[in-house]
């Protein structure tokens, strides 16, 4: 599995990065935010992640975890 890729310009105006991931990936902060969207979206410790094609929380379409720096290339699921 590769490593999580930085948007090099997207940031939250705080300054926290925006990750490339798996365009599946989607968490709460996306219907509201401005700057996230599928297949960009930030790393939090405290927010739920879940897959778009499967529609349960933490668990992607292979059965793994959900979270954009776990849901990136390599993994069989994953589409960018």
């Amino acid at each position: 599995m590769s490593q999580p890729e930085i948007h090099p310009t997207l940031t939250y105006p705080d300054g926290r990065p925006l990750l490339k991931c798996c365009v599946h990936v989607r968490c709460k902060t996306m219907y509201y935010s401005g700057v996230e969207r599928p297949g960009l979206v930030h790393e939090s410790g405290v927010l739920t992640y879940w897959c778009n094609l499967t529609q349960r929380t933490g668990f992607g379409k292979d059965g793994g975890d959900v979270a954009p720096s776990i849901c990136q290339p390599g993994r069989s699921c994953c589409e960018m």
